[in-house]
């Protein structure tokens, strides 16, 4: 089946190559496979009309999608199973192809749960989630809230809360999170983070700073 995309008339910008330049690009199975520079009008009609479909970009910037690495993911309705998609196409207008949620050490819902339904729903930019060390605080997978200090961030956790939420953090790395993220305007156990090492070896893990402090050892 062919699916090639021809883009056409456009100004070229690709940072990693240090590319700014009038070219037109091919791309075929969703990837580019070939960039055109100085094509005549003559060839330019003809690979547009025997691509599967073209863009004229005349006016417009063509460049890679951009990567937002800190946003906050669209709510999902778990009662009406329904994604809000808003900030997602907003993120697509201005040209964001893949998106980071789950930052601050906070989630709209269950990471497993909202992975599952963005693969359902699908939206207009590519979404990877973090798990957010204040949900996994707040929460224990399937049985719900800590019986007592999981809400209270202020509050201390013992050990076995602590193997809780290490062991619910390991069923959202395995089921596509790409890390742990914590937002330490509080205090997350800090001195005891080693716990966390081995598990978010190989991983992405964020700590958004909102005040000036130090981390203890």
């Amino acid at each position: 089946m062919d699916d090639s995309l021809f883009i056409y008339g456009g100004r070229v910008i690709d940072p990693y190559q240090g590319l700014d330049a009038h070219a037109a690009i091919l791309c075929k199975g969703g990837r580019v496979t070939d960039m055109l520079r100085d094509l005549s009008p003559e060839d330019t009609e003809a690979m547009a009309r025997n691509a599967h479909s073209s863009i004229d970009a005349t006016g417009l910037v063509v460049s890679p999608g951009f990567v937002d690495i800190h946003m906050h993911e669209d709510p999902y309705d778990e009662a009406e199973d329904r994604l809000g998609k808003s900030m997602a196409r907003s993120m697509a207008l201005m040209g964001v192809t893949t998106m980071l949620g789950g930052n601050c050490g906070d989630n709209v819902s269950d990471p497993i749960t909202y992975l599952d339904a963005v693969d359902r729903f699908h939206t207009a930019s590519n979404i990877a989630l973090l798990a957010g060390h204040t949900f996994l605080r707040e929460h224990s997978g399937a049985t719900g809230k800590f019986s007592s200090g999981g809400i209270d961030k202020y509050s201390h956790i013992d050990d076995h809360m602590l193997d809780i939420m290490v062991g619910h953090a390991r069923e959202c790395l395995e089921a596509g999170c790409f890390g742990i993220s914590f937002g330490v305007k509080y205090d997350p156990c800090a001195g005891r983070m080693i716990s966390w090492s081995h598990l978010t070896s190989g991983t992405m893990w964020t700590v958004s700073m909102t005040q000036p402090q130090s981390l203890p050892a």
